[in-house]
C-alpha cells in the first residue's frame, strides 16, 4: 500500500511536468526541446527550422498519458476521491496554466541561444497590406519582440501568408521576405518597423487588408525559427 502511494505520487509529479514540458505557444517554446538540445538530440525530425514530426511535443505527452494511467492504477483505492476529482484537476490547470506559461516561457528563453531567446509578443504586433501602385503591394506594420538571452541577436523576417489570402489570390504560397536585418540586444524589447515592398500584385480587386493571422519567420545564416500568430 505504502509503494502504491509513493508510486502513484511520483507519477502525478511526472505527468504535471510532462504536461508542462510539452505545450507549445506562439513562440514555438516547449521546455522539451531545450532539454532535448542541451542533450544533443533533435527536437523536431527537421530541427533547424523547427519542422516536421516535434519529439519534443509528443515524447511528453505520451509519458504524461502513461503517467495518469499509473496515477489512477496506483491511488485509486487509497484516495477514490482525489481519482474522480483528478479529470476537473487537470481541466483547471490547463485554464490557469497560460499566464503561468508566459512567465515561464521567459525563464526557458533566457536560458536559450540564438533565436530560440526571442519572445514573440503577437497581441502587440499589429501589421496589414496596401497598395502601392498598380503593380504592388506593401506589408508594414509593427512586431513587438525581445531578447531574453544575454547576446545580440541579429535575425531577418519572412511573413506567411494566411491561408485564406492565399486562395483569394492576393498572395503566393510562400514566406515573404524582407531584406533587412535587425539587432535585438540583450534583454532588450523593442517594437520593430516592418516595412517589405515591391510585392507583386496577384488580385487588383483587393487594395488593403490585415495580416493578424500571419504566422513569422525569423531567420539568419545559422538558422531560422518560426512563431505563430495563436
Amino acid at each position: 500500500m505504502k509503494n502504491r502511494k509513493v508510486i502513484g505520487i511520483t507519477l502525478f509529479i511526472i505527468m504535471l511536468l510532462a504536461i508542462f514540458f510539452a505545450v507549445d505557444s506562439p513562440n514555438s517554446v516547449c521546455v522539451a526541446d531545450v532539454i532535448f538540445r542541451k542533450l544533443g538530440l533533435k527536437a523536431w525530425s527537421n530541427d533547424t527550422r523547427n519542422l516536421g514530426t516535434h519529439y519534443g511535443g509528443i515524447y511528453p505527452l505520451i509519458l504524461a498519458v502513461l503517467c495518469y494511467l499509473g496515477v489512477v492504477y496506483n491511488l485509486k483505492t487509497i484516495y477514490p476521491k482525489f481519482i474522480k476529482k483528478l479529470p476537473w484537476v487537470l481541466l483547471i490547470i490547463f485554464i490557469t496554466y497560460p499566464t503561468i506559461f508566459i512567465n515561464t516561457t521567459k525563464v526557458v528563453k533566457s536560458f536559450s541561444k540564438g533565436l530560440d531567446a526571442v519572445y514573440y509578443y503577437s497581441d502587440d504586433s499589429i501589421y496589414g497590406f496596401y497598395t502601392e501602385d498598380d503593380k504592388y503591394l506593401k506589408i508594414q506594420g509593427n512586431l513587438m519582440l525581445q531578447n531574453c538571452g544575454d547576446e545580440d541577436i541579429q535575425f531577418g523576417i519572412k511573413i506567411i501568408p494566411p491561408k485564406h489570402l492565399i486562395e483569394k489570390g492576393i498572395f503566393e504560397n510562400k514566406p515573404i521576405k524582407n531584406i533587412r536585418y535587425y539587432t535585438l540586444y540583450p534583454r532588450e524589447k523593442r517594437n520593430i518597423l516592418l516595412v517589405i515592398d515591391k510585392i507583386e500584385r496577384k488580385n487588383l480587386s483587393y487594395f488593403q487588408g490585415d495580416l493578424k493571422d500571419s504566422d513569422i519567420i525569423l531567420f539568419n545564416k545559422q538558422e531560422e525559427k518560426k512563431f505563430k500568430k495563436y
